[in-house]
């Protein structure tokens, strides 16, 4: 009689399980432009060091000295006021050397959705980044966007 039931309980979970299968889909809008103003250009340049440590073995007790090595890389970082508060760009060298405090450029940028199907119906969908292409006025710096290719890709 347990097996009975116990294999009765494993046929509805499984039933339950394979009837509302959850899937996700990552899905981008279409190119959208904002007017955006740059509060601020930061540079922090790469920086190397050495030298020693205190430790402890923890399975003796007993001090020791370590070396410890530390680097971090350049970056540059574009500060933006939007219409929906601020965000930060980094790591496009070439753009922040075109830029200048409190000028006002046009962002274009795709809103990044999850779409959640259950049973291959549409159930939810979730807001989960913006994906920041490029401005408007220095177009040999935007990231290349194929729209007509990609008809999953995009929100319709």
């Amino acid at each position: 009689m347990k097996k009975l039931i116990t294999l009765i309980t494993l046929l509805v979970l499984t039933s339950i399980f394979f009837t509302s299968c959850k899937t996700y889909k990552t899905v981008y809008s279409e190119p959208l432009y904002e007017e955006v103003k740059v509060r601020d250009l930061i540079y922090t340049p790469a920086t190397h060091g050495s030298g020693t440590d205190m430790t402890m073995d923890y399975t003796t007790g007993q001090p020791g000295l370590a070396m410890v090595n530390v680097e971090t890389k350049e970056v540059f970082a574009i500060v933006f006021e939007c219409q929906h508060g601020s965000f930060i760009i980094e790591d496009n060298e070439n753009l922040w050397k075109k830029l200048r405090e409190d000028s006002i450029y046009t962002c274009v940028y795709q809103e990044k959705y999850r779409y959640i199907y259950e049973n291959k119906e549409l159930i939810g969908r979730a807001l989960v980044s913006y994906n920041f292409l490029g401005l408007k006025e220095f177009p040999e710096l935007m990231e290349k966007v194929n729209i007509t290719n990609s008809k999953e890709r995009f929100l319709k």
